[in-house]
């Protein structure tokens, strides 16, 4: 074996489990993960249409190192990698620990929303779009799952209509809403997250993309009283999951000003309905009148769209 060898894995998840299990495998393993799916084409090849996704990533450690680990933290996710799900291959050569990036191509997530992998080029934009230089990495939301293009084509909308002065963005991961929002015009951003590692990827990406951000190292549920310092704010987007949505419910709702706008996703279809009747029971418990206005869906995922209203 020589120094500059490498290994390549892939396995078969269920779309809707492919981001989460390529960023578990890029913190545990990987030098770079990449996603096959139905918006995913490589030249000569067609997208998926089966409903499931390849994940495939390549590692410079040999797989007795990894692979026990791997297994188990999958099989906690309900991802079982026996029965030829996972394949492993020895590759040589300096090319191949950037092969992956051919799965990856610009993005566009609404009319006015792109991202655009550095070793890329950039894609034709209209007058006032943004196009965030942005390459997948270890952090969730590089512009590929569904939550993502949900949240993204709201903000875009919002921006349009009647441009938010303060926005919040919580659990930012790679800090992509919060860009978008920032590159749409609106003053005043602040994105949280719970995870160091979030926030630090957060900061990167937005040097990287010249934007200034105020990012903070927060969790809303654990330290409150931080969370009501941040103030009130126009617009609030929280992609997370159900169940911080509807643990945050109070908070969100306090913190979001007269007329302003909450937008949520990280909802699975199934789970729309809780988290909506959440958000509406706090509003009329603390007298206040949040109405859902809109509620989008792509594919398994949901986003909700409340306004409270004077």
């Amino acid at each position: 074996m020589t120094d500059n060898a490498y290994w390549r894995a892939s396995l078969f998840v269920p779309e809707h489990m492919a981001e989460d299990v390529s960023a578990l495998i890029a913190a545990e393993c990987s030098l770079g993960v990449a996603i096959e799916d139905k918006d995913t084409v490589v030249p000569g090849e067609k997208g998926r249409t089966d409903g499931m996704a390849r994940v495939t990533f390549t590692s410079d450690r040999a797989p007795d190192y990894w692979r026990l680990d791997v297994q188990a933290r999958l099989a906690d996710m309900g991802v079982q990698m026996d029965g030829g799900v996972l394949t492993v291959e020895q590759q040589e050569g300096d090319d191949w620990a950037h092969a992956w990036k051919k799965y990856f191509r610009p993005l566009t997530l609404s009319s006015r929303c792109h991202v655009t992998p550095s070793w890329c080029e950039s894609p034709v934009m209209l007058r006032g779009a943004v196009n965030l230089l942005l390459d997948p990495g270890m952090a969730f939301g590089t512009g590929q799952h569904e939550t993502t293009r949900l949240c993204t084509a709201f903000i875009d909308e919002l921006c349009r209509d009647h441009k938010p002065h303060r926005v919040l963005d919580v659990g930012c991961g790679t800090g992509i809403l919060a860009m978008f929002a920032k590159g749409l015009g609106c003053e005043i951003v602040v994105g949280i997250d719970n995870d160091h590692q979030a926030v630090t990827a957060s900061k990167e990406n937005a040097g990287q993309n010249n934007l200034l951000i105020d990012w903070r190292l927060l969790d809303p549920m654990g330290d409150p009283n931080g969370f009501v310092a941040l103030g009130k704010f126009d617009l609030i987007v929280a992609n997370v999951l159900a169940e911080p949505l509807i643990m945050m419910s109070p908070l969100l709702l306090n913190a979001v000003g007269e007329g302003g706008h909450i937008v949520l996703s990280g909802i699975l279809a199934s789970q729309a309905e809780d988290v909506a009747k959440a958000y509406i029971g706090a509003s009329q418990n603390r007298g206040r009148h949040l109405t859902e206005r809109e509620r989008r869906r792509d594919g398994d995922w949901v986003a909700l769209h409340f306004v409270d209203y004077p």
